[in-house]
């Protein structure tokens, strides 16, 4: 069984069954019928995802296909464009993972 922090712990199975895509789990930081925000949160989780693990991570593989599903191409179009060139509002690069909180600081 997989876990990522602030995500539920998935299995690794097909998204698809029969044929059909399987309905997306719901997330319970967007409570509202509105999926614009649960589609944009989704996004960033995957830049950051991406950013510490990689992109072929099963993780993250999993928040771009919710995100591919629920946001419109011409967002994520607009969003990589605005990456590309440094204008995204929201995303800063993270600082790389800490390796040891408890350990002495090297000077």
């Amino acid at each position: 069984m997989l876990v990522m922090p602030g995500l539920p712990p998935m299995k690794k199975t097909s998204r698809v069954q029969d044929g059909a895509a399987v309905p997306l789990p719901p997330d319970p930081r967007v409570q509202e019928t509105n999926q614009a925000s649960r589609c944009f949160r989704t996004f960033m989780d995957f830049l950051d995802c991406r950013h510490y693990l990689s992109e072929e991570n099963y993780n993250c593989a999993f928040l771009k296909e919710t995100y591919n599903r629920i946001c419109p191409s011409f967002w994520t179009e607009q969003w990589y464009e605005q990456l590309k060139k440094g204008t995204h509002p929201a995303w800063e690069e993270p600082p790389p993972p800490k390796i040891c909180d408890v350990c002495p600081k090297e000077e």
